[in-house]
């Protein structure tokens, strides 16, 4: 491999010569790239890379050199799909759409108005036939070769048969962009749906290189990252993988299934902004159409976009499954470590200030769930029966802190009575027990957590005598296909509190409850060891790691919680 060498500014760069009868096809004597890096060890590692790519354009310009055309027919139409993508998403941008329009003259595309003029058409009218191949040829042009660079291939030569193919599939995206703009301009900003285009997918030899990287494209390490997380068994749920999966997929979408190799600083820096760029999922229109058309629909309408919060998640997934390609060897840096684009994010958020959204419910909030028609009116849902789920599971979440699966998954005799009448849940804490494709989120969340006295005054220990000592303790709830048991109950209880109880809390439906039990043991004076442990938290040092916490010790200190129910009326 050619080692990197310095330029005049001292900065490392890659440099080959073009071999003498390429030089015509390739258009430059030397090709260079600049590694952008002062370090030899950065630059040797960039340069692995970059000659990949160089050899990939010495191998283009051998082919067209040769008369062979190296581009199949789906490489034509993906070239030409990416182009109209791009351009579509620029003028969505600005709404400059007139800017596409040409005019129909005796001379199919005269001077003014059909002339490309700063890369763009000029008058008020969409694209016409023409019937000169040479116009076609020259009018598209421009737009292939600017294509073929950004995809880091030479130049085609005109007359060629790839060239042909190109003007052609090139001209019939111009005449369909031209004709949405014309739409669009005379709907006065309303939004028409684009054509229907190849959709985003590597090319030929892009597919080619993955292969011979071992099929190493970015879904193919998700795989090998999926697999690997699944065998760190309770270090990953089924849901948490499903959500990651959603976001690879969605780079998909923006960039296509890459080889993990070819991902950069750059297109980390790209993917952020596009990140920035990304509307919510719940808007109108929104689902079902992919990520690009996402983008540019809501550029056009100028749809909410996702948080920089949502986005640092989303960068901080990738780069997790980027470190473990690093990892296994695939890649010798995580781009999105290496350009920073994560920190920068985190700088942008902390730089924003002042806008942390309250987690926790307050005691006032509490008070109003608790007296709520559930609580003290035996209030059902019409269509769904969930059982006593909806009742019991917010005031067991409000005295344990407990998430909501925890405690939907738990079984009858997962409800259990310590020498000395103490009553506590065991979540997944017996090691002859079997889970049963029950999940819990990490080691220490396996614990047994002590009941409050105002639960079993609220009758708590005759519902579950009610119930077979062999099933759930929530029956009706089921387990979905992603292992999970809250589902049904998480469907129902958001929108009672939105619309029955008319609560208007920045709070997580449920979680909420998990983040007011710490808030209410901090100021009940509970030690941090003690509710750490009750919450299934690890706390954060290593003598915590050391032994168990006694459940005496936790319901004597639990003693100091506040009785909710007391203040909420449910008991007298």
């Amino acid at each position: 491999m050619t080692r990197p060498t310095l330029d005049s500014r001292g900065v490392y760069q890659f440099r080959r010569k073009v071999p003498k009868h390429l030089i015509a096809v390739v258009g430059k004597v030397d090709w260079k790239r600049s590694l952008s890096t002062r370090d030899p060890d950065v630059a040797l590692r960039r340069a692995r890379a970059v000659s990949e790519e160089c050899a990939q354009v010495f191998a283009l310009a051998q082919g067209i050199y040769d008369g062979g055309v190296r581009l199949d027919a789906s490489d034509v139409q993906q070239l030409a799909a990416r182009w109209f993508r791009e351009e579509l998403s620029q003028l969505e941008a600005t709404g400059e759409y007139w800017r596409w329009l040409v005019e129909e003259t005796d001379d199919a595309l005269s001077a003014q108005s059909g002339e490309p003029i700063g890369g763009y058409f000029s008058t008020f009218q969409s694209v016409v036939s023409v019937d000169s191949a040479a116009d076609v040829s020259r009018l598209t042009l421009p737009f292939i070769n600017s294509m073929l660079e950004v995809n880091k291939l030479p130049p085609t030569v005109v007359g060629t048969a790839l060239h042909a193919q190109l003007a052609e599939a090139f001209w019939s995206h111009l005449c369909d962009l031209s004709t949405l703009c014309l739409a669009r301009s005379n709907s006065s900003g309303r939004y028409v749906a684009a054509p229907m285009i190849a959709p985003v997918a590597p090319l030929s030899f892009e597919r080619a290189s993955a292969t011979k990287v071992e099929g190493r494209t970015l879904l193919a390490v998700w795989e090998a990252y999926k697999t690997d997380r699944l065998a760190s068994k309770g270090a990953a749920t089924a849901t948490t993988l499903n959500d990651y999966r959603g976001i690879v997929q969605h780079f998909v979408e923006l960039f296509g299934d890459i080889p993990v190799s070819s991902f950069t600083n750059e297109l980390a820096q790209e993917y952020r902004l596009k990140l920035a760029r990304t509307p919510v999922s719940k808007g109108v229109g929104i689902r079902g159409i992919d990520a690009v058309q996402q983008i540019a629909l809501a550029d056009a309408q100028d749809l909410p976009r996702i948080s920089p919060a949502t986005t640092q998640k989303r960068l901080r997934v990738m780069s997790s499954i980027l470190a473990f390609a690093k990892d296994m060897g695939w890649i010798q840096v995580n781009p999105i470590v290496d350009s920073g684009v994560s920190k920068r994010v985190s700088r942008d958020i902390n730089k924003a200030g002042g806008s942390r959204r309250r987690k926790d419910y307050t005691r006032d909030e509490i008070k109003t769930i608790l007296s709520s028609p559930v609580f003290v009116a035996d209030w059902k849902p019409q269509l769904t029966d969930l059982g006593r789920a909806l009742y019991w599971m917010p005031l067991l979440a409000a005295y344990t802190g407990a998430r909501q699966n925890e405690l939907a998954q738990l079984y009858v005799r997962d409800v259990r009575q310590a020498t000395g009448g103490i009553y506590y849940l065991s979540i997944l804490n017996d090691e002859s027990d079997d889970d049963d494709g029950r999940r819990v989120k990490s080691v220490s969340s396996r614990r047994d957590v002590p009941l409050h006295r105002d639960l079993l005054e609220l009758g708590f220990g005759a519902y579950v005598d009610s119930l077979p000592s062999a099933g759930q303790l929530f029956p009706r709830l089921a387990q979905d296909a992603g292992g999970k048991f809250g589902q049904s109950f998480g469907r129902h209880w958001g929108p009672y509190l939105v619309k029955v109880v008319g609560l208007d809390s920045p709070a997580a439906p449920m979680h909420g409850f998990r983040h007011a039990f710490k808030t209410m043991c901090r100021g009940a004076g509970i030690p941090d060891d003690v509710h750490e442990a009750i919450t299934g938290h690890s706390g954060g040092t290593v003598g915590r790691s050391y032994g168990s916490m006694p459940l005496t010790r936790m319901a004597e200190e639990l003693n100091k919680f506040p009785r909710l129910a007391l203040e909420a009326g449910l008991l007298k």
